[in-house]
């Protein structure tokens, strides 16, 4: 028998009210931003809304209070449904939601619980909430706290490990205050989540870990209502399993994995709004996003050469997620699994097999980092690593995402080849080397399109050679590795005007560095500065500087990311406030020039 009594049908015409609100905030908010993850902040808007208008004892006036309960949002791209609940609780003004994932907004592309009020637990890549919420309901079981901790996963996110080791620690200490939601949505980035590493049957999976289940169809308000209730009262770790719908509430988004992380033009936003008002369908054409130059070229070589394999992550990252279409016998998908995905692949290599990987540069050198050290370079297998969204260019995704310690990680493993191409050119005639290449092998790309600034009749790649692009004379030397290309060209250009000879270097392998390059422009220029949309520390500046500092030593000048993590907004905007715009290279080059004596 049901139990409707601890809420009433205006309670539940209230809540489904606000869930109308909710959805169309997170419709106009993804518009202005024009980027976000709409499908998966559609379909937890029932949930979302339950728990902080009705269920969670909390107060926006206090968002630190020490008694209140605790919610993460562990599916955190899903942040514009967690973000509209708080403006509309109270937490901020709602105003501001349309600055999401601008530069110095409050509302990064993922949670953040230094930036946004209300926020209890800072997000970034998937299946880590499950152990937060866990470290948190302990705390509140050690000092006698009788707060709730609600964690909120994706159905996809749980093919990551680490959701089951957090899973078998709540049981093991009898977390009574901890409750797990899972939205069953059926879909990830890449498609259906059965169809790229199934999860069912899902509710004995937690039961064999110890769990209470609840099932419910998450867009019923009262029966997710009831759920909640039915969790807090179990006094054990429940999991509540709600069946939804990616897309929820706007048709032409509804079971589509291009809506997971696509944002509605200007059309579609306002036919978005007025279905959610008024239930009314619409069709729209679907658009796909162009993939990044280095996968187009992976998968045409592959049409010509079968002597390689690809293994992914459920990540959109430079168009491998397609190569099953074509060679489903040479495509192996992992899921939401990146260590496993790693571990898989040395497997694959072990065997004889040349294999590509591909997922989010973060992951690959920070979630995966013991396995890439371990299994694949400390046996020298033949296993090429491609992290895509790397530096500051991710912009609205925010710190989490944005992959700025990457090439520190990944140079510092014996047997390890770091690469990095500057524009779409490079990165086709990068690929066919990658697949000729034997040994481990990183590669590095940027999300967002760029401007070519080589000839594809001319250019050719060596590796571990660097690449004249202009030589203005010889009053300093800048070395650049990555997109940041075009900003050297431009500022050499400015300075060239001022009577500043400038030689630029495109150093496309930064590992091994072309050390015969570093100290020919070291002695013939006298001043060095190296350009890279990396941490200025253990990058290619430092990898350049190793070089200068024993053999020839000139003033030097790191041009990248301070000592400071990347957040959301507008890239050239970051780059500018990191010192990495055209007008900040101009100006630190001739401070460069002058400290040469």
């Amino acid at each position: 028998m049901v139990n409707h009594n601890y809420f009433t049908q205006r309670d539940v015409e209230r809540l489904e009210e606000q869930a109308v609100q909710i959805r169309q905030d997170i419709i106009s908010m993804i518009h202005a931003a024009k980027a976000g993850h709409p499908g998966g902040s559609l379909s937890a808007v029932e949930m979302v809304t339950a728990l902080y208008f009705h269920v969670l004892n909390i107060d926006p006036q206090n968002p630190r209070w020490a008694d209140r309960d605790r919610f993460i949002l562990s599916k955190g791209h899903s942040c514009p449904v967690l973000y509209a609940a708080l403006a509309r609780r109270g937490y901020f003004d709602p105003k501001e939601l349309n600055t999401l994932r601008q530069y110095d907004s409050i509302l990064q592309g993922h949670p953040d619980m230094n930036k946004t009020p209300g926020v209890d637990m800072t997000a970034g890549s998937l299946g880590n909430g499950l152990s937060v919420g866990v470290g948190m309901a302990l705390s509140g079981k050690l000092h006698h706290q009788d707060y709730m901790t609600y964690v909120m996963l994706g159905d996809g996110e749980i093919q990551e490990g680490m959701v089951w080791e957090a899973a078998m620690a709540a049981s093991h200490h009898d977390l009574k205050n901890l409750v797990a939601i899972v939205d069953c949505n059926g879909v990830q980035i890449n498609g259906w989540v059965n169809d790229i590493m199934t999860v069912e049957p899902l509710a004995d999976k937690w039961r064999a870990f110890g769990w209470k289940v609840v099932e419910v169809n998450g867009h019923n308000m009262k029966d997710v209502l009831t759920a909640l209730h039915t969790a807090k009262t179990m006094r054990h770790p429940t999991a509540i399993l709600m069946r939804t719908v990616k897309g929820k509430g706007v048709s032409f988004m509804e079971d589509d994995s291009v809506w997971h992380g696509s944002a509605p033009d200007d059309e579609q936003m306002v036919k978005a709004i007025a279905e959610i008002k008024e239930g009314g369908r619409c069709v729209m054409a679907k658009t796909l996003a162009t993939r990044m130059a280095f996968g187009q070229e992976i998968i045409e070589i592959a049409k010509t050469n079968e002597n390689f394999v690809v293994c992914n992550a459920d990540t959109k990252t430079c168009g491998l997620e397609k190569f099953g279409k074509y060679f489903p016998e040479r495509e192996f998908s992992f899921g939401i699994a990146e260590q496993n995905l790693v571990g898989a692949s040395a497997g694959l290599a072990a065997c004889g097999n040349k294999v590509f990987l591909a997922t989010f540069a973060v992951f690959a050198s920070m979630r995966a980092c013991e396995q890439v050290r371990t299994f694949v370079c400390y046996p020298n297998l033949n296993v090429t690593v491609i992290g895509t969204h790397a530096g500051l260019q991710v912009g609205g995704d925010g710190a989490t995402h944005a992959a700025i310690e990457d090439v520190s990680i990944m140079r510092s493993f014996p047997n390890m080849t770091v690469v990095q191409p500057a524009d779409a050119v490079a990165a086709r005639a990068l690929a066919h080397a990658a697949v000729d290449f034997t040994g481990p092998l990183y590669v590095r790309l940027h999300r967002n399109p760029v401007a070519d600034l080589y000839d594809p009749a001319t250019y050719k790649f060596e590796w571990g050679k660097a690449n004249t692009v202009v030589d203005n004379g010889s009053d300093m030397t800048m070395i650049v590795s990555g997109i940041l290309l075009k900003k050297a060209l431009d500022a050499a250009a400015i300075l060239k005007e001022q009577g500043i000879g400038v030689r630029v270097l495109d150093m496309a392998t930064i590992k091994p560095l072309d050390k015969e390059a570093v100290l020919k422009a070291a002695g013939e220029t006298g001043a060095i500065m190296t350009i890279e949309d990396h941490s200025i520390f253990g990058g290619l500046g430092s990898a350049v500087a190793e070089v200068v500092v024993g053999n020839c030593p000139v003033p030097m000048e790191i041009v990248g990311i301070q000592d400071r993590f990347g957040e959301s907004g507008d890239p050239e905007l970051i780059y500018k406030d990191h010192g990495m715009d055209v007008d900040s290279i101009v100006a630190k080059a001739k401070a460069l020039v002058a400290r040469k004596g």
